[in-house]
């Protein structure tokens, strides 16, 4: 005997034992006839009974966990590999509407808007418009693949790993760092609204679709409901309102219905809106709703766990235009606002300053002041020295454009900021009238200690110092002293090159690092290190003596090359004139002329007893002759 369908059979002779399709097994070892299985079941069809499906599948074809073909409520169904869960892993594109996690495209690690639209890509591809493509290099954990440069290149700060250089653009977080969750694709401090956090992957997955806040995807896991739904409580979920929206008297027990602006409302009144019906309409700060924000407002979407809407929220003081509180547009003019810097500060009057978004009248002395106890500026004939207006500078300050300036730590008094410009010198030191300058009164390698009136020990290879510490002078050789930060430090070797070289020495072979300087290399030689001791001097010369001493060097130069112009030119004319031995030769000439002419008037007789004198005689003669010419030309 067969039993009707949806007609309970037992095993006893009373009672059907088959079924004409499928039995559907029941408590107790009881079954009853059905004529298909029903949701949560499946047929086997040797003996046509309806069994259960794995306990996550809705339907299904066998009691296997990857054999569902549909999942209950509060899961996804994986589509391609017939399993469920309560989200979609990577690679699949979650659908919403159909509950169902479908895979991306080929290459893609995830898909959130479309199976079609890759967001990430697996190692070894990147991301170029919406499709992975292979990356010609493999980069870090925490880089990109850049097509443009064709380099890898960093992630955002907040990604761990990532496949663009957004912030959304994430694969992963640091779950030690100050944005540990994964919320599409962005490192988030905390989930959103309409997000719960999964805790076993740290990401922030979403709410069922009527929920707006939840603890897990499961649509009895609300916590809070969207607009249009109601939330049930005891079941925890959220149901979709029919009607008008109401509210709940918690005084009498009774339900309201809101007013015609609002989509949601809190009482006691009707128009108490905390969203309103219309999304081109805003809510007020007073719980009315507009079209939009008036004078003094501005308009910002809000979120809470309760509800979503659009607010108007008051500007800052003084504001009537404005972005957002810090952002200001246009100030209040009327009211003695101005804009600067985005915002509305009043314009105070004169010995007054700005506080708390108003002017108060500054202290007595003051011209113009930023605070009560602080002037800028001091009324006519008195000075302004630490915020504060005297009539005079007191010790250790000169005075300067109606302001009083610190003397030098070497000076106890002066008339400018220079160590040269001391007028009496400090404790310490003592003042030179033939350098005019204040000089320690401690030995090289010591300096004056106020506290204690010692001399104490400069740091090490420091040979002069003012105070204690690293504020250096002069150093021991063969250290050098960086002129900028007073300090002894080694010259670099050529080898090496850091980036705290001082100033080398000529004598030190090696590369000068420091900014200010010019890198020199020289050979180590003794007089080279004297051009360093000489040039080390005039450095420590002030400027008056500086020049003097360039003054007389040149004056030095100039008579050098005097002398030298001089000698040659006296060189030159002595060089010009006959010797001793040549004078002797032009007189011999000219006697030799004088003979040739005396012998031309003689006649022939004469020359004939000439020729016949002895030749002794006729030297004598010429002798005597010579003589008187020798003389002749002399007194000439």
């Amino acid at each position: 005997m067969e039993c009707k369908p949806d007609e309970p059979c037992g095993n006893t002779d009373t009672k059907c034992t088959t079924c004409r399709h499928f039995k559907q097994p029941l408590a107790d070892g009881k079954f009853r006839c059905v004529g298909i299985c029903p949701e949560g079941t499946y047929p086997v069809d040797e003996d046509k009974t309806c069994l259960p499906c794995h306990s996550r599948c809705g339907s299904c074809r066998n009691a296997s966990e990857n054999s569902c073909i549909s999942c209950k409520s509060d899961l996804f169904l994986i589509h391609d590999v017939m399993t469920c869960a309560e989200s979609c892993p990577e690679q699949y594109y979650t659908d919403r509407h159909l509950r169902k996690c479908i895979r991306c495209k080929n290459d893609c690690a995830s898909c959130d808007t479309s199976s079609q639209i890759c967001s990430s890509c697996p190692d070894g591809y990147a991301l170029k418009n919406t499709d992975c493509i292979k990356s010609a290099r493999k980069c870090e954990n925490n880089e990109y693949y850049d097509f443009t440069g064709n380099n890898c290149r960093w992630c955002d700060s907040r990604c761990l790993t990532c496949s663009g250089s957004r912030s959304d653009q994430c694969k992963s977080c640091d779950n030690t760092s100050k944005y540990p969750y994964l919320q599409y694709h962005a490192c988030v401090a905390s989930c959103s609204p309409g997000f719960f956090l999964s805790k076993s992957t740290f990401q922030c997955l979403p709410c069922h679709d009527t929920c707006l806040n939840c603890t897990s995807s499961s649509e009895l896991a609300c916590t809070s409901c969207k607009i249009g739904y109601v939330f049930l409580a005891d079941e925890h979920r959220c149901e979709k309102h029919i009607g008008k929206p109401f509210y709940l008297d918690t005084k009498t027990g009774e339900t309201h219905t809101c007013h015609v602006s609002c989509a949601q409302c809190k009482g006691p009144k009707p128009s108490d809106c905390v969203a309103c019906n219309s999304k081109a309409e805003i809510l007020l700060d007073d719980g009315h709703c507009v079209n939009e924000c008036p004078l003094g407002y501005y308009k910002q979407e809000k979120q809470t766990i309760e509800y979503q809407t659009s607010t108007c929220l008051p500007c800052s003081i003084g504001c009537t235009k404005c972005l957002d509180k810090s952002d200001c547009r246009q100030c209040d003019e009327s009211k003695g606002f101005k804009l600067i810097d985005g915002a509305c500060v009043p314009t105070c009057q004169p010995r007054t300053f700005l506080s708390n978004n108003q002017c108060d009248v500054c202290q007595t002395p003051c011209l113009t002041c930023s605070n009560l106890t602080s002037c800028l500026t001091c009324k006519d004939n008195l000075l302004l020295i630490n915020g504060q207006c005297v009539e005079e500078c007191p010790e250790g300050y000169y005075r300067y454009d109606q302001k009083c300036l610190q003397c030098h730590s070497i000076c106890k008094t002066c008339k400018g900021p220079s160590e040269d410009d001391c007028k009496t010198c400090a404790d310490g030191f003592t003042f030179n009238e033939k350098e005019r300058k204040c000089l320690s009164l401690c030995t090289n390698g010591n300096y004056f200690d106020k506290n204690t009136n010692e001399c104490k020990i400069c740091t090490d290879n420091c040979l002069e110092c003012l105070h204690p510490g690293s504020y250096c002078r002069q150093c021991v050789f063969p250290m050098s002293l960086d002129t900028v930060t007073h300090r002894c430090l080694n010259c670099c070797p050529s080898n090496k090159t850091t980036n705290d070289c001082c100033q080398c020495p000529l004598s030190w072979d090696g590369f000068c690092l420091h900014p200010l300087v010019t890198p020199v290399t020289r050979g180590n030689t003794w007089w080279t290190y004297s051009i360093d001791t000489i040039r080390t001097s005039f450095n420590q010369l002030n400027d008056s003596h500086q020049t003097i001493v360039i003054v007389a060097l040149v004056l030095l130069l100039l008579g050098i090359i005097i002398c030298l112009v001089t000698c040659a030119l006296c060189q030159m004319f002595t060089s010009r004139l006959p010797s001793k031995k040549e004078h002797h030769n032009v007189e011999y000439v000219m006697l030799n002329n004088v003979d040739d002419v005396d012998n031309d008037d003689d006649d022939d007789d004469e020359e004939e007893e000439e020729e016949k004198k002895p030749v002794l005689g006729n030297d004598h003669t010429k002798h005597g002759q010579t003589s008187e010419t020798s003389i002749s030309i002399d007194q000439t």
